[in-house]
C-alpha cells in the first residue's frame, strides 16, 4: 500500500470516529427546559419556575405568599429573566426582576387593599452539582413605587431604593 492510501485511509477512519463520538458527546448532554427554584431572601420565601430560552437564558414567573390571622395577606407575582455568561459548573448572571406585590388586609379591619411596584438588577451565579441541580446567590439592587396607602417600605406614595441579596436552589427537569 502506498504512503497515499494509507494517510486517506488514515483520514475516512479519523472522521467515521469523531463522527461517533460526537454524536455520543450529544446524546449524554442534557437539555434543560423548565425548573423549579426555591429562593429566601431575608425571611421571604418564594418560588420560581425558570423557563429555558436556548442555552444561555431563562425566564421565570415568580410567587411569594404570605397570610398572618387577623393582619392580612401578601402576595408577590413577578417575572424574572436571567442571561447566563457561561452555562459552566459556575454559572455568573446578569438578570431583571419585574413585578408588584399585593396587600389585601382582613375583611373587617377597615384598611385599604394596596399594590407596590418593584423593578430591579440583579447579578449572581449557580453552581451546577450535575445539569439538573444547582445552588445560588444572587446580590439586587432594587427600585420599588409604594402605593399611596402602603406602609410596605416605610415611603408611602414614595420611591425607595435598596439592595439585598437571596439564596436559591434549583431543580432542573429536561
Amino acid at each position: 500500500m502506498s504512503k497515499s492510501k494509507i494517510q486517506f485511509l488514515i483520514l475516512i477512519l479519523s472522521m467515521l470516529f469523531g463522527k461517533n463520538v460526537y454524536s455520543q458527546i450529544q446524546q449524554t448532554q442534557i437539555r434543560r427546559t423548565v425548573g423549579l427554584t426555591a429562593s429566601v431572601q431575608q425571611s421571604d420565601f418564594g418560588i420560581q419556575l425558570p423557563i429555558w430560552i436556548g442555552n444561555m437564558a431563562t425566564i421565570a414567573p415568580a410567587f411569594e405568599f404570605k397570610s398572618v390571622q387577623n393582619a392580612g395577606s401578601d402576595f408577590i407575582i413577578g417575572i424574572i429573566p436571567k442571561f447566563y455568561l457561561n452555562t459552566q459548573k459556575l454559572a455568573p448572571y446578569l438578570g431583571l426582576k419585574i413585578g408588584v406585590a399585593i396587600y389585601s388586609p382582613p375583611a373587617l379591619s377597615g384598611a385599604k387593599s394596596t399594590s407596590d411596584f418593584i423593578g430591579g438588577l440583579a447579578f449572581g451565579g449557580e453552581y451546577f452539582f450535575d445539569p439538573q441541580f444547582s445552588i445560588g446567590v444572587e446580590a439586587q439592587a432594587n427600585i420599588t413605587k409604594s402605593d399611596v396607602n402602603s406602609d410596605r417600605f416605610g415611603n408611602p406614595g414614595g420611591t425607595n431604593f435598596n439592595t439585598e441579596m437571596a439564596v436559591m436552589a434549583s431543580v432542573y427537569f429536561g
